[in-house]
């Protein structure tokens, strides 16, 4: 999603009319402003791919922990986790004011495998923090979908530079 962000916005310089070089020159500029999070359902796909231990996940599983997952130069590292899916969708919204998002630009909401989870979360979000311009939900790519397993949803945004905290 944080590809899209980046080719959405490229288009749209485009079609502006900004020449090529300028519009390299802005890209590389805020490529590095746009933040991804997801939150995972299941422990099961993050065992799968030897990122943790089958104990880890069976415990895990059972007391409903749900991992946030970002990217972080091009790898999905755990941010955090959250007991239960309301917490960890409230987590990936409150990124939205820790971390303040750039009005400018949309707001991109990602789904894995249930489209109406990622619409009820995109909807819920958008409502609560009135967001203009929202994108989605989307299905996310098999390579962060292998990791985040089904029902998991996703956020990304471009990060307000006046109040960036990272």
């Amino acid at each position: 999603m944080a590809l899209r962000a980046i080719v959405d916005y490229a288009i749209k310089l485009r079609d502006e009319g900004v020449k090529t070089e300028e519009i390299v020159a802005e890209i590389e500029r805020v490529k590095e402003d746009v933040v991804v999070f997801g939150a995972v359902q299941t422990l099961k796909y993050l065992q799968m791919g030897g990122r943790i231990s089958k104990t880890t996940a069976t415990v895990g599983n059972l007391l409903t922990i749900k991992p946030i997952v970002t990217l972080s130069d091009g790898a999905v590292i755990m941010e955090d986790k959250r007991r239960g899916s309301k917490a960890a969708r409230r987590y990936l919204q409150s990124k939205l004011e820790t971390l303040g998002y750039d009005k400018n630009f949309p707001v991109y909401f990602g789904y894995s495998e249930d489209l109406e989870i990622g619409q009820e979360f995109m909807d819920e979000t958008v409502s609560k923090y009135e967001i203009q311009n929202a994108q989605g939900p989307f299905g996310i790519g098999g390579t962060i979908g292998t990791h985040v397993g089904p029902k998991g949803v996703t956020i990304a945004f471009f990060v307000d530079k006046n109040k960036k905290s990272l």
